[in-house]
Formats: structure tokens, sequence, C-alpha cells
């Protein structure tokens, strides 16, 4: 096995790293350092064009295509794609594209398109650079709340989860909607143990009273409505 205190008097031998060559390597590490966040921002730009190309390669899949080729080709595997493709919506939202931006879409010649001014492939990679600023692909994904699905289980924060997850059999589609579901059941159950807490009820004002009733009615209301408008006006009583 290798022997950590060896390699660590190894690189820190004052006889290859003199007093006087400080300055110098101080400037090396610095330039370099410089060359790495380019490359990581480099990255992330590559990644959301990568994002943006394969929501269109998953539009133009027939049934039963997409998710096989995914797992044949795409070296990242499918929480990586996911994750390039929520972006890719994010993107597109912020930014507000549109389809001839997408028609644009540089391939392999990202240089050569930032080197066309006026051109669409110009205005493409003007609003993906813009978008990433100087920030990492990591940085990026955070930044919009886009996470590991293997590192943080299937739920996640970004709009456009599962984005390249579903086939077409709607699987991802039901697991959202579950997971909606979920999210309201859960936000009344919680309003309605706070509530039954009598100390924590008469910890609050009159007026805060009133207004949670009037919350509470309001909700009620447009539940009401809404499963009248579904399910016809029996739902309502």
């Amino acid at each position: 096995m290798p022997n950590p205190s060896s390699a660590l008097a190894l690189v820190q031998d004052r006889q290859i790293s003199p007093r006087g060559e400080i300055s110098k390597l101080q400037a090396i590490a610095v330039q370099q350092l410089a060359v790495i966040r380019q490359l990581h921002t480099s990255a992330a730009i590559r990644a959301l064009l990568v994002g943006l190309t394969l929501h269109r390669i998953k539009a133009a899949s027939t049934h039963g295509e997409w998710m096989p080729w995914l797992k044949k080709n795409f070296d990242g595997g499918k929480n990586t794609a996911n994750r390039y493709m929520r972006l890719a919506l994010v993107f597109v939202e912020r930014t507000k594209v549109q389809r001839p931006d997408l028609l644009a879409l540089p391939g392999d010649q990202i240089e050569l398109a930032l080197e066309k001014p006026g051109s669409a492939e110009k205005k493409l990679m003007d609003k993906a650079v813009k978008f990433v600023g100087e920030k990492t692909l990591q940085e990026l994904l955070e930044e919009h709340g886009i996470r590991d699905d293997a590192k943080h289980g299937k739920r996640t924060s970004s709009r456009g989860d599962d984005a390249g997850d579903q086939d077409d059999d709607g699987s991802a589609d039901a697991q959202t909607v579950q997971e909606k579901f979920n999210e309201i059941a859960g936000l009344f159950e919680s309003a309605r143990k706070a509530t039954a807490d009598k100390a924590n009820w008469m910890s609050f004002s009159k007026q805060q009273h009133l207004q949670l009733k009037a919350l509470a009615e309001d909700a009620a209301e447009h539940l009401a409505t809404l499963c009248a408008k579904t399910h016809g006006r029996a739902a309502k009583n």
C-alpha cells in the first residue's frame, strides 16, 4: 500500500522547493486554479447543451426507444441525464429560449459558434454563457435545487424533475402526482396537529384565530369547488 508519510516527505522536500522559488510556485498555483475554474465552467455549459440535446432526442424517439438508448449510450447514467435535462429546462425558462435558438443548437463546435457574430448559434451560446456565469456545474445544479437522485432519493426540488426518467409508460408522472398528493395531504395533517394542541392554539391571538379560520374556510371551499368540477356536484355534499 502507498505510504502517505513517504509521499508527504517527497512533495514537501525543501531541496525541490527552495524558499527562493516560492513566488514562482505561488504564481503557478494561482494560474492553474484559474484554468481549472475555466474548465469547470466549460463543463457546465457543455452539460447544459447536452441536456437540451437529450430533450430533443427523447422527443424524436419512438415508443420504448428512449430508455434503452439512454442506458446503452449515456455513460453518466439515468440520474446524470435527468439532472442535465432539468438544468436545460431551467435554462430555457429563465433565458426565454425560443424555437429558433434550439434549432441552432451547436454540437461539437461550441468554440466555432462563439466566433460567429449575429448567428443563431452565437445567440444561444451567449445565453448559455450568461446563464452559467463563472459557476461550476455542481454550483449551478445546487443553485437551482437539482440534486442527484442516487444520493438523495427520488424526490428532488427543481422544476422538470424526472425530465429524462420517464419513457412512454407514464410511470414517472404517476410517481410525481403521488408525491404532490402526499405533500398537500401532509400540509393539512401538520395544520390539524398544530391546532389540535390546546396550549398551542391558545397561544395565538384572537386575530390569528380569525385568520386561520378564514384560511381554513377558503381552502375547504376551494377543494369543494375542484371536486365538484372534477367529479360532479354530488362530490360537494
